[in-house]
């Protein structure tokens, strides 16, 4: 049974011409254009029939970040009928597929860009992510072992691999697998959900910078001072409330939403913000009978 809000990591969308490129986290990938700059599908094309695998695949990659996966599908199976031997069109398939929760659907995807690639860390890395939303373990477990022996910088690969450390109970691995994530530093969002899961099992980690939080540090006030002590006379209370939480959100398993920021991620921010206004507020009215 899936639970709880946690993510593991799809391997992002990839854009190809000639070279098979990697897959990045949360966005797809530019292919290079004809000066070796990189280029990026931001508007769909307006014909319902393309001439090209590429116009296709930037189409579907529009539909894609924009949150419909089913046009996305259907313009990645176009591209697939086009170009059927080309292993980033059924990666890029099986992530779409993982994101409208069809497992079988993106595990042959995935199995059809190992059989033509079977070297595509990131194809074992989207297939044993699936596995783990699966519940199947061990399959999962193969997979990421075998995208980090192929690809040992491999973000997703450690994420997700940890997860399921964790999730097993297998404290030490998943800590390790975490640490890594936040060494190799390439993926600002991977990097926050791998502190937050450190936490959750008594890691204590440095601050996380401005660039993977989004908010840079302002300098203090004595208001902000005032608030700060406030907080820190809350925490002596031992409530032990945010605790608790940790540990339920680090033993729920997770859901096939990781692929693109913007279709998955935006609602928990919002969420994010509102608890914390709240939390603030309710602060402010303690502080207020205190006195």
């Amino acid at each position: 049974m899936i639970m709880g809000h946690l993510r593991f990591w799809i391997p992002g969308l990839v854009m190809v011409c000639v070279v098979v490129l990697g897959a990045c986290v949360g966005s797809p990938r530019p292919a290079p254009g004809p000066s070796g700059e990189a280029t990026q599908a931001t508007e769909p094309a307006s014909s319902d029939e393309l001439e090209s695998a590429d116009a296709y695949l930037d189409r579907g990659i529009v539909a894609y970040n924009q949150g419909d996966f089913q046009q996305a599908i259907t313009d990645f199976s176009h591209a697939i009928d086009l170009e059927p031997d080309n292993p980033d069109m059924y990666v890029n398939r099986g992530s779409a597929y993982a994101n409208l929760g069809d497992a079988e659907s993106a595990i042959a995807d995935y199995d059809k860009a190992i059989s033509l690639d079977p070297d595509y860390a990131e194809a074992h890395t989207g297939r044993g992510a699936i596995f783990y939303m699966m519940e199947d373990y061990q399959q999962a477990l193969d997979d990421f072992n075998q995208a980090i022996s192929l690809n040992p910088e491999s973000t997703g690969a450690y994420y997700n691999r940890g997860l399921v450390y964790q999730h097993q109970g297998e404290t030490d691995k998943a800590i390790a697998d975490f640490q890594k994530v936040l060494e190799i530093g390439d993926a600002p969002h991977w990097q926050q959900q791998a502190r937050e899961h450190l936490s959750a099992l008594g890691v204590e980690t440095e601050p996380a910078p401005a660039e993977e939080t989004g908010v840079a540090e302002a300098e203090p006030t004595e208001e902000t001072a005032e608030t700060e002590d406030a907080e820190e006379v809350v925490g002596e209370g031992g409530e032990g409330e945010e605790d608790e939480e940790g540990e339920e959100t680090a033993e729920a398993l997770p859901t096939p939403l990781a692929t693109v920021a913007t279709a998955a991620e935006e609602p928990e921010a919002e969420e994010a913000e509102e608890a914390e206004e709240a939390e603030v507020t309710a602060e402010g009215e303690e502080s207020e009978e205190g006195e």
